[in-house]
């Protein structure tokens, strides 16, 4: 393949598509109640109920409250996620019985009560201003989700962020363009599992007339043969002056 790879945009919304991956948000009225447990001078784990014992302990050693409060809101939103996945197996656990926890990479690992690795679905999360999110999907499809808030952004980042390929007039001035083009970058190093070891310029997403396609370069391209080249599809929402971007496989074969 080479040091890049040319990929498929996303695949259309049809009535009779469903896609492969479900969504759950939690925003910072529904995490405040467990903050507020978890920030008390005499909180336990049993008293914040809701986290095992390696996410309490993380969860308290955050500085700043801002962190604390994101981490917390992508938790809760990936537990509901994964409850409901549980239960389509016959699996009821509270959940403080469902950690998640990361692997080296930095990735979401989920650890059940006994440390038991559960791998029957694949997860990604994120966070911005106090509003997390996951998503799930099956173990046979991979997934990466990010979420930014639309707001200016200084040009010495979209320099950085932004291929001169992928540069449009639109980009100059469309603050929600922009952050849609980063989260997608940052959604697709998710799915790729590559954490920091890869650079904005790796992951492209050059304009083909009106529409963007994906391109993986150098790290990137070298990650993607490892995982088997598999099609790769996106998409992103507008909510709440935030961009949701999602990249996830489906099932297909692999490129050739």
């Amino acid at each position: 393949m080479g040091e890049s790879s040319i990929l498929e945009s996303t695949q259309p919304e049809t009535e009779s598509y469903e896609k492969p991956f479900r969504i759950e948000t939690i925003d910072a009225a529904e995490t405040a109640p467990v903050l507020e447990r978890l920030e008390a001078e005499d909180a336990t784990l049993e008293s914040v109920e809701i986290l095992g014992p390696e996410e309490f302990k993380k969860g308290r050693s955050f500085k700043i409250q801002k962190r604390r409060r994101e981490w917390l809101a992508a938790r809760l939103a990936a537990k509901r996620l994964l409850n409901w996945r549980l239960q389509q197996e016959g699996i009821y656990l509270k959940p403080s019985q469902i950690q998640i926890l990361n692997k080296e990479n930095g990735a979401p690992s989920v650890v059940l009560e006994g440390g038991k690795i559960y791998d029957r679905c694949m997860i990604s999360i994120s966070h911005s201003r106090g509003t997390g999110v996951a998503a799930i999907a099956p173990p046979d499809c991979l997934i990466g989700v990010d979420l930014e808030a639309i707001e200016p952004r200084a040009s010495s980042f979209l320099t950085i962020m932004a291929h001169d390929d992928e540069w449009s007039n639109a980009m100059d001035s469309d603050l929600t363009e922009q952050t849609r083009l980063w989260t997608l970058k940052e959604a697709v190093a998710k799915l790729l599992e590559t954490g920091f070891t890869i650079g904005f310029h790796d992951v492209r997403f050059p304009l083909h007339g009106d529409e963007r396609r994906l391109e993986l370069h150098n790290k990137a391209a070298a990650a993607f043969e490892r995982i088997n080249s598999p099609v790769i599809h996106f998409d992103s929402f507008v909510q709440n002056d935030e961009v949701l971007s999602i990249a996830y496989t489906a099932g297909e074969p692999a490129h050739a």
